[in-house]
């Protein structure tokens, strides 16, 4: 973590909490979650990783170890794949600019309903005479959180897994596509053939350069550097098959995409200085002190070195959080990525990211500062006592752990802050308790088990299908399912300490099976041998994905940003209640992320600048892909289902990060003058309680209708709640 906040003040290392050193626990998981041993996905495409080491799941890399392997990788702003079906297997890489975004269904509407980067653009393809279909194939190595090796093998059988091969180093951000030939014959190809092709030196004695001229009128840079002891091959190009070089060859040859502006400007002369350096792994830190917070990425290279004057790629999210020293490496070379807007080349061995107003104020119930009046308070208490009486236990075991979890979270919502009633508050906790007992024992309908391949915790309906669940035993949407037991968790205990002077009897029993849902989403050090670090979020992206080990052609993706940020808020809660710094801080990093990533890239503000003019006023991104962004939902295409499942479960967080601003516009787009109200089901509750953070007083009268119904009533809401939460932001009368 960098001494300073990023704008000149310095921080007190004295008060520092530091997030990612040490593990949540590395306890083993309790004996009450059966081992599976026989996920349908197996890992042997990782062979030099022990069966015991955790792998990640959720990663930019899948691709690569699910179904047939030539789908394709997003790095950003490059996409690469096995090309293993060409006339000569390779890896090829591709990257297109917004005037290639294919839009639809109607490509003229305003809003189009998706745009998506074409597919199979070999721009450049990384090959050798060796190989051959039937003899090539590929391995994974040295996986980790943001890279991983990807070995591309002539032949096996006659070589082995050491020699004759090219290892390509995969890190989110690189600038350069890095092939490290070993004892092989290169040939550089493309799609079309080359329409002009020009040599020069290369920066340092004994390298070359070329400028490769393709059809769609953009510019490649290559660039050889042999290994000591190996000499430089010439290179012949041969219509049809590419740049062939003349000999084996073991050295570096990278690829780099040309910026049109920045040939225009003179820049290219910085990839030149920067080629010959590229990453192979990236290091993270990151500490907070007080409500400001920040976290760094270190890039080391082959012999973990560091990385002085790598060339990286920032996002926008990136750039605006920078520290001073980081945006003194930006280059003003420009590459468009596929979903994310604009990226900018930066210079140096590390990004170090800064993050002001922490949400260390946001805890329990959402205000804007002023006491509830009397008549609100009592309102709140009779509803509650009527929500009391339902049958919590029917609605909570169910066959399914979202589904159940968002039932569950539903009856926590109790606004202690504002119920002064103990006895009221003790009936209601009581009930709670028993609802979530099952699940603290694991005796569910559907039983939790440790996965024994992949190392989690999955739904055993995995025995059912892949899909049970929403694909839970596949590692889809870990964050959603468990972030709402984490947050029922979080105010059990909170409601026990406020009644027993600060003491939780609920805690000292089942403290671990809380963690052990933390520890399978959001492990935060290598050091916990039983999970991979940080399954779900992604710190490059900013964000989560929530597709685990299913192939994808348009690679991983999140259609809900609220339930993500739920996540991360229920994590900070479980770190109040249980006096767990590192944990509480690390969430609020994790939500001062989310904020900026949301906000840039998931909700649509006008002005927005980081998707296509013609999408923006869908106001929400629906599904973002790292290839494709789609106005839908996987469970229907109407808009309050595409809006709201932006906005549930709405919590304190909902009107810290969501900007009352970008909530009329998208009210305004889609839901005003009546229109809500065709909205099925709990669907218009949760947008009428979204409403409440720009118009509070309509969505109090919404809710104190009395012609309100309980089917307004999302599974994962309760009315008690919707009132307090309303009338926290001024909705009262």
């Amino acid at each position: 973590m960098s001494d300073f906040d990023g704008r000149g003040g310095r921080l007190d290392r004295n008060q520092l909490v530091d997030l990612f050193s040490e593990p949540i626990s590395t306890k083993v998981p309790s004996q009450q979650f059966s081992s599976f041993s026989e996920h349908p996905v197996r890992r042997s495409f990782f062979p030099k990783t022990s069966s015991r080491e955790p792998l990640p799941t959720n990663k930019f890399y899948s691709n690569l170890f699910l179904g047939n392997q030539t789908q394709g990788v997003w790095t950003f702003p490059y996409m690469i794949w096995w090309n293993k079906t060409g006339q000569i297997p390779g890896l090829s890489v591709s990257h297109t600019e917004q005037h290639q975004f294919v839009t639809g269904p109607v490509p003229s509407a305003d809003p189009y309903q998706y745009y998506i980067s074409p597919l199979g653009i070999a721009s450049i393809t990384f090959s050798a005479k060796e190989f051959a279909e039937r003899h090539s194939n590929i391995s994974l190595t040295n996986p980790h959180s943001r890279s991983v090796n990807l070995n591309l093998h002539a032949n096996t059988n006659k070589y082995g897994p050491i020699g004759h091969k090219i290892t390509f180093p995969l890190v989110q951000g690189m600038g350069f596509i890095t092939g490290r030939y070993d004892q092989l014959t290169p040939i550089i190809s493309s799609y079309s053939e080359f329409v002009k092709i020009e040599a020069f030196s290369g920066p340092y004695n004994g390298t070359q350069k070329w400028r490769l001229g393709l059809s769609d009128g953009r510019m490649w840079l290559l660039y050889v550097f042999p290994a000591v002891g190996s000499e430089s091959p010439e290179f012949t190009y041969n219509p049809g098959e590419g740049l062939v070089g003349s000999h084996e060859f073991t050295g570096v040859i990278q690829i780099a995409k040309a910026d049109a502006e920045g040939q225009k400007g003179g820049l290219e002369e910085i990839t030149d200085s920067a080629a010959g350096v590229y990453p192979a792994t990236v290091e993270m830190t990151g500490g907070v002190v007080g409500d400001v917070g920040s976290y760094k990425f270190e890039y080391k290279g082959w012999r973990d070195e560091e990385c002085e004057g790598a060339l990286m790629y920032a996002l926008p999210h990136h750039i605006a959080s920078f520290d001073d020293n980081t945006l003194r490496g930006r280059t003003g070379l420009k590459l468009q990525s596929p979903t994310k807007g604009l990226m900018e080349a930066v210079r140096g061995n590390s990004w170090t990211m800064v993050e002001r107003n922490l949400p260390t104020s946001v805890a329990w119930l959402a205000t804007r500062g002023q006491r509830l009046n009397r008549h609100t308070t009592e309102l709140i208490e009779r509803t509650l006592v009527s929500e009391i009486k339902s049958n919590i236990i029917g609605e909570t075991n169910l066959n399914s752990m979202y589904f159940s979890g968002k039932a569950g979270c539903s009856r926590p919502n109790i606004p202690h802050d504002v119920v002064k009633k103990e006895n009221l508050i003790r009936e209601a906790l009581g009930k709670l308790i028993t609802a979530l007992d099952p699940y603290v024992n694991n005796r569910q309908n559907q039983p939790l088990v440790y996965d024994e391949t992949w190392k989690g915790l999955i739904t055993s309906a995995i025995k059912q299908g892949q899909m049970a669940d929403f694909g839970n035993g596949m590692y889809n949407d870990h964050h959603f399912h468990y972030g709402y037991f984490v947050y029922t968790a979080a105010v059990i205990v909170r409601l026990e300490q406020s009644l027993n002077k600060g003491k939780s009897p609920w805690l000292e029993r089942n403290r671990d099976w809380v963690d052990i849902l933390i520890r399978d989403v959001a492990n935060p050090s290598t050091l916990d041998p039983y999970f991979p670090e940080s399954r779900s979020f992604d710190w490059f992206h900013g964000h989560s994905w929530a597709k685990g080990l299913f192939e994808s052609a348009d690679g991983k993706d999140q259609e809900s940003s609220s339930e993500d940020m739920n996540y991360g808020y229920s994590q900070k809660l479980w770190g109040k209640v249980t006096g767990d710094k590192s944990m509480e801080a690390r969430a609020d990093l994790m939500l001062s992320v989310m904020k900026r990533s949301f906000n840039q890239y998931f909700l649509l503000k006008s002005g927005s600048r980081n998707h296509p003019p013609g999408f923006i006023n869908n106001k929400v991104t629906g599904i973002l892909f790292e290839n494709k962004v789609d106005h839908t939902t996987y469970f229907g295409h109407v808009n309050e289902r595409i809006h709201g499942i932006h906005m549930i479960p709405i919590t304190p967080i909902s009107p810290w990060y969501r900007d009352p601003v970008f909530c009329r516009e998208e009210w305004e787009t889609w839901f005003s003058n009546g229109r809500v109200n065709k909205s099925e089901g709990g669907w218009n509750g949760i947008l009428q309680a979204n409403r409440a953070i720009f118009d509070p007083k309509g969505s109090w009268a919404f809710f104190t209708n009395p012609d309100f119904v309980k089917e307004y009533l999302d599974p994962g809401a309760s009315k008690s709640w919707y009132l307090a939460f309303v009338a926290g932001l001024g909705g009262e009368d």
